[in-house]
């Protein structure tokens, strides 16, 4: 099955809200460095990933993630130092907003 993201970057900005406001109801309490990684973050448009990655995936098979929610990930491990994937997929179970923002 090919990746499809209909919403694009807008979709993910609405996704990131509201999972954000769940996790963190008061916002105030993360720190300036923390809100530096979100704001670069929620304006880093990889939407175009997608339709470039497309013809890479076969329309076989389970429903695939997005490619641009994959390289946004992966730009954040490299951001915050992670370069084992291992301890980044840990660190996405025990860290909601890495999960978020990935």
């Amino acid at each position: 099955m090919l990746p499809c993201n209909p919403g694009g970057h807008a979709a993910y900005q609405d996704t990131f809200v509201s999972d954000f406001l769940k996790f963190y109801p008061d916002p105030f309490v993360l720190s300036k460095s923390t809100w530096d990684y979100i704001v670069q973050f929620w304006y880093l448009d990889l939407s175009q990933t997608d339709s470039l990655m497309q013809d890479c995936y076969s329309v076989f098979g389970p429903e695939p993630r997005l490619p641009s929610c994959m390289l946004r990930s992966y730009l954040l491990a490299l951001k915050l130092i992670v370069t084992s994937i291992t301890v980044w997929c840990r660190m996405l179970r025990e860290t909601p907003l890495y999960a978020i923002l990935s």
